[in-house]
């Protein structure tokens, strides 16, 4: 498990270096949950659902955000990739 890995880390070089994970931004998890597309057509024709999507998303990032910081590890948020749409 991820979590598993980050903790021997931490343990074994949180001295020497700086430990930390990424995950990415709430808009960016949204849209690998249903597709760039999809996100984007959705933003438009059905906010309201984007919106409930976000607030998903949102709440679980804010949850590992505090288990990382539970295990004081850093924390990077990914950016969304620039591809065609």
């Amino acid at each position: 498990m991820r979590l598993d890995a980050l903790k021997r880390v931490k343990a074994q070089l949180g001295h020497l270096v700086d430990v930390g994970s990424d995950i990415p931004a709430p808009l960016s998890a949204a849209a690998a949950v249903v597709g760039t597309n999809q996100l984007l057509k959705a933003m438009v024709k059905a906010p309201e659902k984007v919106h409930h999507l976000l607030e998903i998303v949102t709440t679980n990032c804010i949850q590992v955000i505090d288990v990382l910081a539970d295990m004081d590890l850093g924390l990077c948020f990914q950016t969304p990739s620039h591809r065609p749409v």
